[in-house]
């Protein structure tokens, strides 16, 4: 019985994430990745522009990859984030009313 009711949960717990999009850590490591990225083809891009020995054409061009994927990961990361953020308010706020509401049935049925 508890077997059955653990296999549910999982089977809810799977449709609300499809649901949902990525869960929120998976976006946070999204968001550090591209922070990560994002300074290291800064670094690159600087050694290139100070002209660092070693530091040539090749360097300059995976600086600015790094700093593409990485500014492309900070911005997904975030606004998923956002979004979760904003379905968990909406949810508190629709279950709100529901509570008022149960309440207020409950004082007009007291005497």
């Amino acid at each position: 019985m508890d077997e059955q009711k653990q296999e549910v949960t999982k089977e809810e717990k799977q449709e609300q994430q499809e649901q949902n999009g990525f869960p929120s850590r998976t976006l946070l490591l999204w968001i550090l990745a591209g922070i990560y990225l994002t300074y290291t083809g800064f670094s690159l891009c600087k050694n290139v522009i100070d002209k660092v020995q070693g530091a040539g054409a090749w360097v300059m061009i995976a600086g600015i990859v790094f700093l593409a994927i990485g500014l492309g990961l900070l911005f997904f990361g975030c606004r998923g984030m956002l979004r979760i953020e904003k379905k968990k308010r909406e949810q508190a706020l629709e279950e709100q009313p529901e509570e008022e509401t149960e309440e207020s049935q409950d004082k007009e049925s007291e005497p």
